[in-house]
């Protein structure tokens, strides 16, 4: 699945117009006019950049920008007609990752997109992202929408392999040899409880059943 790329610019025909190159190297793309309806969307779901113009109708960038900052440290890059040196440096005083002057040209910002995303890509090698949730290997955190989940080690090693193998329906045995390990001699029954419990606390119905054979997350 492609990386999630958020456009925030009130003018229609640029926003379509960098929609149409972003779309074009295989990245997911939402592209909003104003900043509702931005923040409508960030609170919907985390996305892996966020491109935000800073002047736009019913509120503006730098507030988004805020908003952002308080749910997720993914990458932000702010496109402005602005020709101001304090304004940028609130820019990235608020925690933007790069800043655009207007005009700019279409490929220049393909470049500095995946430059950013290079970048957060070797800052994020300890963690796993998928869908809405960020899974941190660090210190065992899942963090869903912003939200911080309180899960189990041993939960949390169930939740990791299944992402880890989305797609493809993994058996309690092999869940045991992965979690407890090729020695554990106990009741294969206890990865059903596990995952009974972590199911509770995840939000979303992503671990699938299949009856008979194991479990599932699909991609």
């Amino acid at each position: 699945m492609g990386l999630k790329i958020l456009i925030l610019e009130d003018d229609k025909y640029l926003n379509e117009i960098i929609k149409s190159y972003i779309l074009s190297k295989g990245y997911i793309v939402t592209n909003v006019f104003d900043a509702e309806e931005a923040k409508s969307a960030i609170y919907k779901q985390i996305f892996d950049l966020y491109i935000l113009d800073i002047m736009v109708p019913k509120g503006n960038g730098i507030d988004i920008l805020n908003n952002i900052r308080d749910m997720t440290d993914n990458p932000v890059l702010i496109i402005t007609a602005l020709d101001s040196e304090n304004t940028e440096i609130k820019a990235f005083e608020k925690g933007t990752d790069d800043y655009i002057r207007k005009p700019f040209s279409p490929n220049k910002l393909l470049i500095r997109i995946e430059a950013i995303l290079r970048r957060a890509n070797k800052l994020t090698n300890d963690e796993i992202l998928f869908k809405d949730y960020k899974i941190n290997l660090k210190n065992y955190n899942v963090n869903y929408k912003g939200e911080d989940l309180c899960v189990l080690k041993k939960e949390f090693d169930i939740l990791k392999i299944l992402i880890e193998n989305k797609g493809i329906i993994l058996s309690r045995e092999k869940i045991l040899d992965k979690v407890w390990g090729y020695d554990y001699f106990g009741n294969d029954r206890v990865v059903d409880a596990q995952i009974k419990n972590l199911r509770k606390k995840l939000k979303t119905d992503i671990i699938k059943t299949v009856k008979g054979i194991g479990y599932i997350i699909e991609d």
